[in-house]
């Protein structure tokens, strides 16, 4: 018998990849996801990204072509391409989480470490920031409410999980309005270690030292300056202030 496809998709598709994501790996799969969209009769066409700024453009290029942006790469794709189709005043706009403290030393030697390591370039980022780490005393405001701990890091999840699957936030929802926002309180180190491998099954969240409240804007200062990062890469530093906007870019899902 023949063999029958969909209707064709009359939106053409902007195909952003970033050839050096996940240690390669986004190069070698673009081939079968170029196939997979040929498949589905989807009219497309490629472009390679060299850096942020260029992948931005790119996206916003696709917007005002009336194009559908599809990204093949990481969080830092994924969220330089939300940047922008979506403009924040003074500001940046991030998808994913925006963490801060311990969070922050280990995105940063994340970001240097070698490509070859692949995913596990956050799991290596992690041990060497906690040799280093000294607890932070975070100031907090939860939809205006003051909180103040000691610990390792406060994150402003919008989605469940960041650095190669690790399900910080496990119940965060992209189109629930709200943040999830962690927080890890100060003990050992040893302890800290044990329970790194269970962030990846969102397993953690049991452990007594972690606590999550949901908002929707979060103020966060420390008593030292410390990066934000969101989606994988630096964004500004504390103190600063999250927030939610609901309905902010429309996006193409299954049913």
């Amino acid at each position: 018998m023949p063999r029958s496809y969909p209707a064709r998709v009359e939106r053409v598709v902007a195909l952003l990849c970033n050839p050096s994501a996940g240690g390669g790996r986004a190069a070698r799969v673009l081939p079968e996801v170029e196939a997979a969209l040929r498949e589905l009769n989807v009219s497309f066409h490629t472009e390679l990204t060299r850096d942020v700024a260029h992948a931005r453009e790119l996206a916003r290029a696709a917007a005002r072509a009336g194009e559908a942006t599809v990204t093949l790469g990481g969080d830092g794709l994924v969220g330089c391409v939300v940047g922008g189709l979506r403009d924040v005043p003074n500001g940046s706009a991030f998808i994913g989480i925006a963490s801060r403290g311990f969070d922050s030393d280990a995105n940063r030697i994340a970001n240097t470490a070698p490509s070859r390591l692949g995913k596990l370039v956050y799991l290596y980022g992690g041990l060497r920031a906690l040799a280093a780490w000294k607890p932070a005393r975070f100031e907090l405001r939860l939809d205006g409410e003051p909180l103040a701990f000691s610990g390792y890091s406060v994150a402003a999840a919008n989605s469940s999980s960041y650095g190669g699957g690790m399900k910080l936030a496990p119940d965060a929802a992209l189109d629930d309005g709200l943040l999830d926002i962690v927080l890890i309180a100060a003990h050992s180190k040893p302890g800290f270690l044990r329970t790194l491998p269970q962030v990846f099954k969102g397993a953690h969240v049991t452990h007594p030292a972690v606590r999550i409240e949901r908002v929707r804007a979060l103020h966060v200062d420390a008593d030292r300056p410390f990066e934000i990062y969101a989606d994988g890469d630096p964004v500004g530093r504390t103190p600063a202030t999250i927030g939610i906007t609901p309905g902010a870019v429309s996006v193409l899902a299954p049913r």
